[in-house]
Parts: structure tokens; sequence; C-alpha cells
């Protein structure tokens, strides 16, 4: 049961993190318009060459998520099913 709740913690903060990573990666392709200001903000902020990678990123921790929520509800499932 242990691992189903750090799991849930896990899958929890994965999507926080892929949401945060989308959202400023959309916030920078939106409001940095002049292509020197973009690739600044990109870099500073996103850590990134450019805001498509940030985005990527954000919606990669979120299927991770995703599959890692699936997994422990499964396994939450399964502990309440034997017992």
């Amino acid at each position: 049961m242990f691992f189903t709740w750090l799991g849930r913690i896990l899958a929890f903060g994965l999507l926080l993190r892929g949401l945060l990573l989308a959202a400023l990666g959309l916030y920078v392709a939106y409001n940095f318009v002049d292509q020197a200001a973009y690739e600044a903000a990109s870099a500073r902020y996103l850590g990134t060459k450019s805001s498509g990678q940030s985005i990527d990123q954000g919606l990669e921790y979120i299927g991770w998520g995703i599959v890692v929520g699936l997994l422990t509800t499964i396994s939450g499932a399964l502990a309440k099913k034997s017992t």
C-alpha cells in the first residue's frame, strides 16, 4: 500500500510539472514575437532553445504522469481485492 501511495504522489508531481512546462512554453511562444527576445526568453525561462521543446517535454511528463496514475489505480484495486 505504501508504494501505491508513493506512486500517486509521483503521478501528481509529473502531471503538475508537465502542465507547468507546457504552460510556460505556450506563454513564451505567444508573448515574445521578436526573434531575439523569443530566443532569450526561451533560454532564460525554459532552459531550451525553443518553446516547442518545452511544450514537448511538458506533454511527455503529462503522459508519464497518466501512465503512473493508471498503474497506481490498478495497484490499489488489486490490493483491495486481495484483502
